[in-house]
């Protein structure tokens, strides 16, 4: 057996502890991002292809056949359909084109889960304002407006009225979408043939859209599903979701985010087969014991089903990324200020000036907290409320 990982950001430490147990040969094409250490010997002993043209997909179906390649995996959304393609045209096992693109392409995959009975708000395939414009009188304002085929709430936008401007991108395909006011959450975890394997609810202190355009924390707590009927609601949504989109057989992240209310069914937002946030699998292997990525590497490059999981979090944590904005960083909160603080990392450097996030984990500093079990909103206003008040900008 011969595997080819496309690794487009981790480190090789990560990477050689995580294959570990797989057998055979595996080769590694690296993104740019990747620092290569040759002479690490812990892990498994992986072969490392540095690839300058790492995001061109040309070498990658000639590069399969030279290596007898067979199996490929992909962690990266934008990796996930290239990997697809290739197994398609080789006849190698995996994910099927048609399963990446419904995780991928938000009208494929709201037209699937809605056909389902799963509820989604109402959207249409717009190319010009004209198009928007006519939708919200349909449907009433405001709208939401996002690439199809995005992450991260990149290129997505508002429009709050007729007289708004529309800042459409010629790169993208938008769809539009009327706005939900609900509370928003995510459901993380892992998957396998159309099922569930495990997973968690998180509640969000706001929608990530909003994190992203108010400049804003992008802060989320683990919910115990035994105290709080909505993430039972929200878990059972997510499993319908994936029982309704084309199967992928390989144990696998996703990624899946919702709207709702608190006493009516929850809305898909969208969902993803790559597994979520570094900070989400932080308060994974914290509260289950397990690393997301981890788990679907080996997934992905043996095919095996995973051992079990424990239903029950050893504990309710929550975590937040503390964005970028338009100004210059001068002074960060102290973390002794908030109790029960596990993890702060503060990458932004103080002096340097930063523009507003493109994306809704664009930072200067992020943090896992302990949460209240029973009141998990209550820790995410506390998080913010302790960011707000000690990050100087200028």
């Amino acid at each position: 057996m011969t595997v080819l990982v496309l690794d487009k950001r981790h480190s090789v430490e990560e990477m050689r502890s995580w294959l570990r147990d797989v057998p055979g040969e595996i080769v590694v094409a690296c993104g740019p991002r990747v620092h290569v250490d040759e002479h690490a010997t812990t892990g498994h002993p992986l072969r490392f292809e540095p690839r300058p043209d790492y995001a061109d997909s040309n070498w990658l179906t000639e590069r399969c056949r030279e290596l007898n390649i067979t199996r490929i995996v992909a962690l990266a959304e934008s990796d996930i359909i290239r990997a697809a393609c290739v197994r398609e045209l080789l006849g190698l096992p995996g994910q099927p084109l048609a399963s990446a693109i419904a995780y991928r392409d938000k009208y494929v995959m709201k037209s699937i889960a809605s056909a389902a009975g799963v509820s989604v708000a109402p959207m249409t395939l717009v190319q010009n304002a004209d198009d928007i414009h006519e939708f919200g009188r349909q449907h009433g304002y405001p709208l939401v407006v996002k690439p199809r085929d995005s992450g991260g709430s990149v290129g997505v936008f508002t429009v709050h009225n007729p007289h708004d401007d529309i800042p459409l991108d010629n790169q993208y395909t938008y769809l539009a979408e009327t706005w939900i006011p609900h509370p928003h959450y995510h459901v993380d975890g892992l998957m396998q043939a159309g099922n569930v394997v495990h997973g968690g609810v998180f509640r969000n202190v706001r929608p990530r859209l909003e994190s992203r355009q108010r400049a804003l924390p992008c802060a989320s707590v683990l919910l115990d599903q035994r105290k709080h009927a909505v993430a039972a609601r929200l878990y059972d949504c997510a499993a319908a979701t994936i029982r309704a989109l084309p199967h992928t057989p390989d144990v696998t992240a996703f990624h899946a985010e919702f709207f709702c209310p608190p006493d009516g069914a929850p809305l898909l937002c969208e969902i993803a087969c790559r597994p979520s946030s570094l900070l989400t699998t932080d308060v994974f292997r914290r509260a289950f014991g397990y690393d997301i990525f981890a788990k679907t590497l080996h997934g992905l490059a043996t095919g095996d089903d995973t051992k079990p999981l424990p239903d029950t979090p050893a504990g309710i944590y929550a975590y937040a990324y503390f964005p970028t904005r338009d100004g210059v960083l001068v002074s960060y909160p102290s973390w002794d200020e908030l109790p029960n603080v596990l993890r702060y990392d503060t990458p932004g450097k103080i002096g340097t000036r930063y523009v507003n996030p493109r994306s809704v984990i664009e930072h200067v500093a992020s943090a896992v907290f302990t949460a209240d079990p029973d009141h998990p909103e209550q820790t995410l206003h506390e998080i913010e409320q302790w960011w707000q008040n000690g990050v100087t900008w200028a």
